[in-house]
């Protein structure tokens, strides 16, 4: 427990801990629990006061006669390491999906319309991948190693070898794929994120603080509303972050005392 007195260097913080969040669903359902963000370098919150000012004047001092709050915002920002996909949806407002498939064959799928020198292409279905072909111009088959080669025969994207004769001969042809997928089934099959999709994303939030000094704290945040804060580096030289914007929105039938949020230190 803090001091209550001060000063008191036991009262200093340096704050570490665990941030949980709860994504409400559609109708503003709890998921059932809280789901931990993982490595979080930084949890903030901010307080900010819109005032109303009214001044005197009755005197040359025109001294302040009353300031009010009009309008009170509290705001949490958290920077988080962790990219999987359900942390991935928060930053990017959307959803998590899955993508699954059967293991039909796929024949004369049509890569492009448009043969180029070099080009890359990607199949519609996942792979791995067996009896695999292509073709040009709709009749001609294109050799692995001499006319195409794979970049990744999980995802699907192969490369037209710059300089192949027989793709030189046909530029601006059709380039289809003939070949047969793995099935992916739910539950088994890969994670996605449609990104962008969601216009409101709202949940509640639990902190439960482990700090390296100072006095532990748990933060319970009944009711947010998040949204991206700032650029995710996919490319960079450093570990990539992403951040998260919640605003705090009272929660008063629930918590007529604590409308916003309550601060527990620990025993």
């Amino acid at each position: 427990m803090p001091s209550n007195t001060a000063p008191n260097a036991e009262n200093l913080l340096l704050g570490k801990g665990r941030l949980m969040f709860d994504r409400f669903d559609a109708n503003g359902v709890s998921s059932g629990g809280y789901r931990d963000l993982g490595n979080v370098e930084t949890f903030e919150i901010t307080t900010e006061d819109d005032v109303v000012e009214k001044y005197s004047s009755m005197s040359r001092s025109a001294g302040l006669l009353k300031r009010v709050t009009r309008r009170r915002t509290v705001t949490l920002r958290a920077t988080g390491n962790e990219f999987n996909a359900e942390n991935l949806a928060l930053a990017l407002m959307g959803t998590v999906g899955e993508a699954t498939q059967l293991a039909t064959a796929v024949v004369d799928e049509v890569l492009s319309t448009n043969a180029v020198d070099g080009g890359f292409y990607k199949f519609a279905k996942l792979g791995p991948y067996t009896v695999v072909s292509l073709e040009i111009a709709g009749a001609t088959p294109l050799v692995l190693g001499t006319d195409w080669r794979w970049i990744d025969q999980t995802l699907g994207i192969v490369q037209l070898i710059p300089g192949s004769a027989t793709v030189l001969a046909d530029l601006g042809e059709d380039v289809t794929a003939s070949y047969t997928p793995t099935a992916y089934t739910a539950g088994a099959g890969a994670k996605t994120v449609a990104g962008g999709t969601e216009s409101l994303i709202e949940g509640k939030v639990l902190f439960i603080g482990d700090p390296s000094a100072g006095p532990a704290m748990m933060v319970e945040v009944w009711r947010v509303s998040a949204s991206p804060d700032g650029a995710i580096g996919l490319i960079s030289e450093d570990f990539a972050a992403f951040g998260l914007q919640m605003a705090v929105q009272e929660d008063a039938t629930v918590h007529p005392t604590e409308p916003l949020y309550r601060v527990t230190y620990t025993p």
